[in-house]
């Protein structure tokens, strides 16, 4: 069950004065930072989230993913990359406790332009089916 998931339109690493285009090498002389985080979702009870699922085109280079549970980042030791010219979905495998959750993405140097265009954090089934019922007991209380 996917409770954090954003998507839409791309996220790309485009510096001020540099337009954006359709080669994957728009910032090939420079070295850019990048860092994204999603919103907090707040689950009604501790919870554990076991996978992380992010699609994106890397161009092979290195994302840094990190879970915020509790306002605490753990950062995970798998990165982030796809080949060069392919979008795909990375699934990391993860086991983080928590109420407060959000994820961050974040890199430096990056050479070549790159895209997020979803984030996902999943956790057993059952967690959101608690959640909406405890929701709906406060509010026939």
């Amino acid at each position: 069950m996917t409770v954090i998931a954003i998507e839409g339109n791309s996220t790309t690493g485009v510096e001020q004065g540099i337009l954006p285009g359709d080669s994957t090498t728009d910032v090939a002389d420079l070295s850019l930072d990048f860092e994204i985080e999603t919103p907090s979702v707040y689950l009604s009870e501790p919870t554990l989230a076991r996978l992380l699922v992010v699609e994106a085109r890397t161009e092979g280079q290195a994302l840094t993913a990190a879970i915020v549970a509790d306002g605490v980042a753990t950062t995970l030791t798998s990165t982030i990359s796809t080949t060069v010219g392919t979008k795909a979905r990375v699934e990391v495998p993860i086991a983080i406790t928590g109420v407060i959750f959000a994820v961050r993405l974040s890199a430096t140097a990056l050479t070549k332009r790159i895209e997020v265009s979803a984030i996902e954090l999943d956790f057993p089934e059952g967690a959101r089916e608690r959640e909406l019922a405890s929701a709906f007991r406060k509010l026939l209380a």
